[in-house]
């Protein structure tokens, strides 16, 4: 044996480095069991990721139909009002009686509004104020008013006339000739959407959001609608979901700064896009609530390891004696690490039955014993009872929580678990813990064991409460569509591939049928004229392959009793069930074709008359010229006779004639130079209502002070007080505006010649909201019972001897203010001076 001693050295100091292999090849299974815990943390942090992309992009098909729905009705609804709007004009619909009709059918439409071709708004369903609001720098106005499709454009959420935030969605109004009109909008409540997308369960972060096609937040969901009309345009995810129509990523929200599971879907035909979003912390709670079970092994797995393998290296050291110990205990290291492999994977197995258990539901999961009660339950259990989770086990179903099911059904689901069938999509409502009622689908499968006895149910959950609402919410906005074209007074029929599935009674009667199905099963082109079909079938195959709405197009429709009605129709497609629909508007125009051939045979014959007129007022006025002419050579010729003999007479034989023969030819002579004035005034009127107006700008203050000037130097010895107003400027003939100040000047002048201290004015004021002007003066004044004598030709309230005059002045003032569209009147008292007013277009 001592011979042996060396060797048995020899050989422990060969297991020195040994020892410390085993330490290294712990720390390694250390390392690699760490990684492979990292790795299945991260795999299933990844798969419940895409569990909520699925899941959020789901709810976004759901809402993307909901307000898909929503906005093809005020499509359709706002297409039928514009078109109403072409045909009869603003004026002619009334819009609080509209809005007041579709108020049941279309609760979220808070007003409706037409904003004419200049911007502003000419009619509203709201009481419009005093002055006219202007909308001609809203977004959805220039866009359609550059000549933007016929469909609708979504503006900015902004506050509305009554003081509540609302979308605006707009179409454009085409004017007579095809060009823009206006556009009409309805005003729509964004609350609507958004207690629709609160439903919703997303967690205390989940969010939805509705935004247009530029990055402006159209709704969100309720609580917060503080974003709203906000831009996302600069986001990086906003980026993403502008390149492609749908899809789903893990992003950093700007809005909030939470790191977000987005998903996202364009709606069809509309420049928006709807997205839904649930926090990544609220989707990975459950993980990380696993991960901290998982490293608590884990630290116990590596410290033993660290222990077992640090000995291992200690015995090692020892010398040859305790060598078989040092064996033994490696040996046992060894069967304690490979009974902690066998822990590990049965752990590993228990994990893949959980992971196949969520898998199965997405919301939560339990197994029942032989007896139908409680064995095992998942975390989430939690929120479908009306008890604590703990207390629960050895309960059955349907004592921990209120199932609203008859005593039939709850009967009929014990009876399946007493025969041990398997069940899938048990639905019904039951009440939680803290009130609520929620709507859950369960499926469950029997569990057996090796030797196939029956031993208790796996059962999963799922809440399907949002799915439940959503579903009622379609139903419900098809029965409001369904009966919004039931009460509709024109004819609607919806058809796929020409064949008709649904017609409205006012269709029905307009055709001539007494009942829906008569018409049910035929095609469109047996209800138009043959003549029409051809087009009808281009209209139809634009419409499909454009999914835009045709312009109103008039087209003629065959009774049941082989006549034939004019109508006006439009159409617009839409896909439902992988198929492509099409849905039309008809309107009866026979009675209005009738009136229009009535009003163009009235037209017709209104020209003729004017034609008739226009020739009797030029015969009218060559006559007048005539007339004219006359006056001013043949009656002159006399007038000069008679004047010029009286001054013969006069100078030559006066101081032969007595005083009174003299006084008589004193009163020829005057009376034949008042003829003369006579007859030059009645040529200046005549002229005034031949003169061709030349319109233009005219200085009204230094024209007056031209026209005083004269009159200042004939009489310097008239004490007159002589003010004009600066500034004054009209748009007229400069020649007609110069004669009626020298006719309303002069007379001011001529009426104050009597006073001591006369004061005459020129100026301008504001009457009944119109600029006007007048000429003031304090002379001898007039009665105002005969203010309707003063322009009337030859009437005078004054006498030759008082004042001299023809009566023909006022006249002249009167035509020339005629022919420039204005008004003029008087105001005056006698002995306290007279004002005359005028106004000039």
């Amino acid at each position: 044996m001592p011979g042996k001693s060396a060797p048995s050295e020899r050989r422990l100091s060969h297991r020195v480095p040994a020892g410390a292999a085993v330490v290294a090849g712990a720390l390694l299974l250390i390392a690699l069991g760490w990684f492979a815990l990292f790795q299945l943390v991260d795999q299933e942090e990844s798969q419940d990721i895409e569990s909520a992309k699925l899941a959020n992009a789901n709810l976004v098909r759901a809402f993307n139909e909901h307000v898909l729905h929503t906005l093809n009705v005020i499509d359709l609804e706002s297409m039928t009002l514009a078109g109403a709007l072409e045909r009869q004009g603003p004026e002619s619909v009334d819009l609080p009686t509209y809005r007041r009709r579709i108020a049941t059918a279309l609760p979220y439409v808070l007003h409706i509004a037409f904003v004419d071709a200049a911007g502003h708004v000419a009619s509203s369903s709201l009481a419009m104020p005093a002055a006219r609001p202007y909308a001609g720098d809203q977004d959805y106005f220039s866009a359609l008013q550059a000549g933007g499709a016929n469909s609708l454009s979504v503006g900015r959420p902004a506050l509305d006339p009554a003081g509540k935030r609302s979308i605006p969605l707009a179409r454009r109004v085409n004017a007579g000739d095809g060009g823009f009109g206006g556009v009409l909008v309805f005003s729509i409540d964004p609350s609507y959407f958004s207690q629709f997308f609160a439903a919703a369960s997303l967690g205390a972060h989940g969010a939805v959001t509705l935004f247009r096609d530029d990055g402006i937040v159209v709704a969100r969901r309720a609580g917060q609608e503080r974003t709203i009309g906000m831009s996302i345009s600069q986001t990086s995810s906003f980026e993403i979901m502008r390149r492609q129509p749908k899809g789903a990523f893990v992003a950093q929200w700007a809005i909030d700064g939470v790191s977000r599971v987005v998903a996202f879907e364009r709606l069809a035909g509309y420049p928006l896009t709807i997205n839904v979003s649930s926090a990544v912390d609220d989707v990975l709670a459950q993980v990380r609530d696993k991960r901290a079970t998982y490293y608590l092994f884990a630290v116990s797995a590596t410290l033993f390891l660290l222990l077992a393998s640090f000995l291992i290296a200690f015995l090692f050291h020892r010398r040859e004696q305790a060598a078989r110990e040092l064996i033994a205990a490696r040996e046992s290291a060894e069967r304690l690490l490979k009974g902690n492999l066998q822990a590990l994977a049965e752990l590993t197995k228990s994990e893949a039955r959980s992971r196949a258990f969520t898998d199965l539901s997405s919301d939560w999961y339990c197994e029942l014993d032989d007896q139908f009660r409680f064995k095992t339950v998942s975390a989430n259990t939690a929120k479908t009872i009306t008890t604590d989770i703990d207390s629960i086990i050895g309960m059955h179903p349907w004592e921990a929580s209120h199932w609203e099911l008859t005593d039939e059904e709850l009967e009929a689901h014990k009876a399946t678990l007493q025969a041990h069938q398997p069940f899938r999509n048990f639905e019904f409502w039951r009440r939680i813990r803290d009130g609520r009622r929620i709507f859950t689908s369960t499926s469950g499968h029997p569990m057996l064991d090796a030797q196939g006895k029956f031993t208790g149910y796996r059962v999963v959950g799922q809440d399907i409460t949002e799915r439940k609402r959503a579903e009622q919410a379609m139903r419900e906005s098809e029965e409001r569509f369904r009966s919004l074209l039931t009460a509709s007074s024109d004819g609607v029929w919806i058809h796929r591939d020409a064949g008709l599935e649904y017609v409205n009674y006012a269709l029905v009667r307009m055709l001539g049928y007494d009942r829906a199905d008569e018409i049910i099963g035929r095609t469109v082109y047996e209800m138009i004229h043959p003549g029409e079909r051809e087009a009808l079938r281009g209209r139809a195959e634009w419409v499909a392959s454009t999914r835009r709405a045709t312009p109103i197009t008039q087209t003629v429709m065959l009774r049941r009793d082989g006549s034939s009605i004019e109508v006006e129709t439009t159409a617009a497609s839409f896909r439902q069930n992988e198929a492509t629909w099409i849905i039309s508007i008809v309107r009866d125009i026979t009675q209005r074709k009738r009136i229009e051939a009535e009003l163009k045979r009235l037209n017709a014959e209104l020209e003729l008359r004017v034609a008739q007129r226009t020739a009797e007022l030029e015969r009218a006025n060559r006559e007048l010229e005539a007339f004219s002419y006359s006056v001013s050579h043949d009656l002159r010729g006399p007038l000069r006779a008679i004047t010029g003999f009286g001054a013969i007479l006069m100078s030559e034989g006066g101081d032969k004639l007595d005083p009174k023969m003299q006084g008589y030819l004193q009163r020829t002579q005057a009376a034949a130079e008042r003829m003369g004035m006579l007859i030059d005034d009645l040529l200046a009127l005549s002229r005034i209502s031949r003169h061709e107006m030349s319109r233009q700008p005219v200085d009204l203050s230094s024209l007056a002070g031209k026209v005083a000037e004269p009159l200042i130097q004939a009489h310097p010895g008239r004490k007159v007080q002589l003010s004009v107003a600066p500034g004054m400027k009209v748009h007229g003939d400069p020649g007609l505006i110069r004669i009626l100040l020298e006719n309303l000047i002069g007379n001011a002048w001529k009426f104050t010649s009597r006073s001591d201290a006369a004061v005459i004015g020129v100026g301008a004021e504001e009457n009944e909201g119109r600029r006007s002007y007048f000429v003031r003066d304090n002379g001898a004044g007039f009665d105002m019972r005969y203010a309707g004598k003063l322009f009337g030709a030859f009437q005078r309230l004054h006498s030759q001897s008082e004042f001299e005059g023809t009566g023909i002045g006022l006249s002249i003032v009167q035509r020339i203010v005629d022919r420039h569209g204005g008004k003029v009147w008087a105001e005056g008292k006698v002995h306290a001076g007279a004002t005359f007013h005028f106004t000039l277009e």
